[in-house]
C-alpha cells in the first residue's frame, strides 16, 4: 500500500466491488468481511473469540537484497486479493446456503465454508459423496 491516506481503504473497496463481487454468488462475502481479511489477515472470525496475536500459519521467509547486503524478510507472499472466501465460499452443493431475504444473505461465508469443508473431510473419510442426515433418510427410505 502507499503512503497516502485513503489508497488503502479506496483500493479494498475497487478489489471487492470489481473482481470479487463480479464472481457467481460474489455477493454472499460482506465488505466488512472482505475488509477485515484484507487489514488484518483474519478470514473467518470463531464465536467470541479475541485474535490478538496475527495468523503465521501462511508467512514465508524470503532473500532479498537491502542496501546492497543479503537480508531474510519474513511475510506474507500469496494472493491477497482473491481471498480464502473465493475457494471455500462461491460453490456448494447446499443451495440453500445461497438463499436471500430482503436483498440480504441469509447466512454467512463462514457457514458456506463450514459445510464445504465438513462435507469435503467426510467424503474423504467415508469415500462416498455426503449428504445431510436428513436427506440420507429420504434417500435410504427409497431403496
Amino acid at each position: 500500500y502507499e503512503d497516502r491516506y485513503d489508497f488503502r481503504s479506496n483500493l479494498l473497496d475497487w478489489d471487492l466491488n470489481m473482481r470479487v463481487v463480479n464472481f457467481a454468488r460474489g455477493s454472499i462475502i460482506h465488505a466488512a468481511w472482505f475488509r477485515r481479511f484484507r487489514n488484518k489477515g483474519i478470514s473467518f472470525e470463531f464465536r467470541d473469540v479475541q485474535y490478538t496475536l496475527p495468523n503465521l500459519s501462511l508467512v514465508s521467509m524470503t532473500e532479498g537484497k537491502e542496501k546492497g547486503r543479503s537480508v531474510a524478510r519474513r511475510g506474507y507472499w500469496g494472493d491477497i486479493v482473491h481471498s480464502p472466501y473465493l475457494a471455500t465460499c462461491l460453490r456448494s452443493d447446499k443451495q440453500e446456503l445461497y438463499k436471500t431475504m430482503n436483498k440480504q444473505h441469509k447466512h454467512s461465508p463462514l457457514e458456506v465454508a463450514e459445510w464445504n469443508i465438513f462435507s469435503q473431510m467426510n467424503e474423504i473419510a467415508n469415500h462416498q459423496e455426503y449428504r445431510e442426515a436428513a436427506n440420507q433418510e429420504k434417500a435410504d427410505e427409497k431403496t
